[in-house]
């Protein structure tokens, strides 16, 4: 568990990696996330978090896990 905690106003913002293909973010206190940004990502993993929000580009997504969450 990484306990990665963000303030309930902030969404990350992820334009840097717009090459990113794989990202799992599970287990962690994350509550809003914004990817829109990342128009190659194919695999995402965000379990267990406190997500309310989970902003996606579904151009290239073949595999979501979001269960367990807020």
């Amino acid at each position: 568990m990484n306990n990665l905690s963000l303030p309930a106003s902030e969404t990350v913002q992820m334009a840097i990696m717009e090459q990113l293909t794989h990202l799992d973010l599970r287990m962690n206190n994350i509550k809003e996330l914004d990817l829109r940004n990342v128009k190659s990502l194919e695999y995402l993993n965000v379990e267990r978090n406190d997500l309310h929000t989970l902003q996606l580009n579904g151009t290239q997504l073949k595999t979501v896990f979001a269960s367990h969450n807020g």
